[in-house]
């Protein structure tokens, strides 16, 4: 994932792999293998993509006065080599694939020791370092796409999701040192550890509907799984529209909405092509929603913007 933008989830960084494909006709079998595992690039803005130290770090008159994060990388041997496959079948009104995916996470998650980096004893405040990893991961897909009735076209893909179990806990040496200090009367019982990820095999689906209008083109999904969502309980659905209408064959309208009941992703843009290389963008993205939801979390990423880019 190329999360530096957080309102563009369909970008992706490259990476090195090999990819191999045997096909014959209607069938084709393709084989993948990334050596080298390459981080998702987070957002150069403040959003809550994961637990934060609040989530985690509680004692009664302790609070969390700053917050530093710390990721644990792959060493980039070979068990750590990301495996995927996929079958596809295409006749000629039906496009049907089943795949796999096997290797690490590329968004990073709590997980480990939660350590106290400084504290200061006559306003109880503590400095909290989060640490993160980049857990393993299967994924099992099937995507099915085709014409139907009304000159629409339709899709529908499903994933089974069965992600590493992750939790994250106080260090229980630095809350024992606390204690001596007489910040802490004692330590917390039960111990308080957080499970980050549950690891439980848990779906994700998304349904689509699209159909032109003469120069308009209208698509509506329904998804249910944001890519921020990494366990059962947090799954939600999530409806999708877009209209993208050429105004002219130079200038054209692309207009966006996700919604979830209770919060709300919006885009616009009005984008012009120069010379047929050069596309001029001028739009915005407004993001809300209850805090400790998905649409919430993005929230800080609402912008306005001028883009350029050049087909060379």
């Amino acid at each position: 994932l190329d999360l530096e933008d957080p309102t563009r989830f369909d970008k992706r960084l490259s990476v090195l792999s090999a990819k191999s494909i045997v096909h014959t006709g209607s069938f084709s079998a393709t084989a993948v293998a990334v050596p080298f595992f390459v981080p998702a690039a987070l957002p150069a803005t403040k959003v809550d993509l994961m637990a934060g130290a609040s989530d985690v770090f509680s004692s009664d008159g302790v609070q969390i006065k700053s917050l530093e994060t710390r990721a644990d990388a792959p060493a980039n041997t070979l068990s750590d080599t990301a495996l995927a496959g996929q079958l596809r079948w295409t006749p000629s009104a039906l496009d049907l694939a089943l795949s796999w995916y096997h290797g690490r996470d590329s968004l990073p998650q709590v997980a480990g020791d939660v350590l106290l980096i400084g504290y200061q004893t006559k306003t109880d405040e503590v400095d909290v370092g989060v640490p993160l990893v980049y857990p393993m991961l299967d994924v099992a897909g099937l995507t099915a796409r085709g014409e139907l009735p009304g000159e629409m076209t339709g899709w529908a893909e499903a994933a089974l999701v069965m992600p590493q179990a992750t939790t994250a806990a106080p260090s229980k040496n630095q809350l024992e040192a606390l204690v001596r200090l007489g910040t802490l009367d004692e330590l917390p019982s039960p111990y308080p550890t957080t499970v980050t990820q549950d690891g439980k095999p848990f779906p994700k689906w998304v349904l689509g509907l699209d159909r032109e209008f003469g120069p308009v083109r209208l698509t509506a999904q329904w998804l249910h799984g944001f890519f921020t969502e990494r366990s059962a309980r947090d799954v939600r659905d999530y409806g999708l529209l877009a209209i993208r209408w050429g105004i002219t064959p130079t200038l054209r309208l692309d207009g966006s909405g996700s919604f979830d009941g209770a919060g709300y992703f919006s885009d616009a843009a009005l984008v012009w092509l120069h010379a047929d290389t050069l596309e001029l963008s001028l739009g915005g993205s407004q993001i809300d929603g209850p805090d400790g939801s998905s649409f919430g979390g993005l929230r800080s990423a609402s912008n306005v913007r001028l883009s350029a880019s050049m087909a060379f």
